[in-house]
């Protein structure tokens, strides 16, 4: 990722003096040029948040179990719209430790997968029980390609050119976050769409 920013600084550089440029041919390969080096740019910036991502260390720390429900069904609000359809939340104690940015940031990278794939409905799951912290995510679109079943979760792996801005990391990055919280994320596909459900270890305060 260094190793792309200075040549690519260059390259923006001489891309923004022909764009400046009189002749229509001239601006629009100026324009695409741009354009590319946009994208470079925002890849080489997310091999450093990769980066960043797996040297991260999980930080617990003490969190009202009902508090985080209506943190997350009030996220569930936002990110879904119109979308969002039943909001679940049952608990077996009131205080739990867990690492809130981890968590937050894994439910809010499942969830706007969910809106950009669902058709009309988005249902969340959320059960503290024992030591785990699960997020259950369902939609009604039309679910996971076997392709996209093995891959999903891997570092740039994406179906479609339309979301190719994203990289394919969204999975990737709350895979890596669920295991660093000792747990795992796993996909599926469930009886209307795509399912995405998370796990967290915890500790719990009785």
């Amino acid at each position: 990722a260094h190793e792309l920013r200075t040549p690519l600084t260059v390259l923006r550089g001489y891309g923004e003096m022909l764009a400046e440029a009189d002749a229509d041919s001239t601006e629009a390969v100026a324009a695409a040029m741009l354009s590319n080096i946009s994208r470079l740019e925002k890849y080489a910036n997310s091999m450093s948040s990769l980066s960043r991502i797996e040297e991260i260390a999980v930080k617990p720390s003490e969190y009202e179990a009902y508090r985080l429900g209506d943190i997350l069904e009030e996220t569930m609000s936002l990110l879904c719209g119109d979308k969002a359809g039943t909001f679940d939340f049952s608990a077996d104690c009131e205080k739990i430790y867990m690492d809130e940015s981890a968590v937050m940031q894994v439910y809010n990278n499942i969830l706007s997968n969910a809106a950009s794939y669902a058709d009309k409905r988005i249902d969340v799951r959320v059960d503290v029980k024992g030591d785990l912290l699960s997020i259950c995510v369902s939609d009604d679109g039309g679910g996971f390609s076997a392709e996209c079943l093995k891959n999903a979760k891997l570092p740039y792996y994406t179906e479609s050119e339309e979301r190719s801005e994203h990289f394919g990391l969204g999975l990737y990055v709350s895979s890596v976050l669920c295991e660093k919280h000792k747990g795992y994320l796993e996909i599926s596909n469930g009886s209307r769409g795509a399912a995405v459900k998370a796990v967290f270890k915890i500790a719990k305060i009785d």
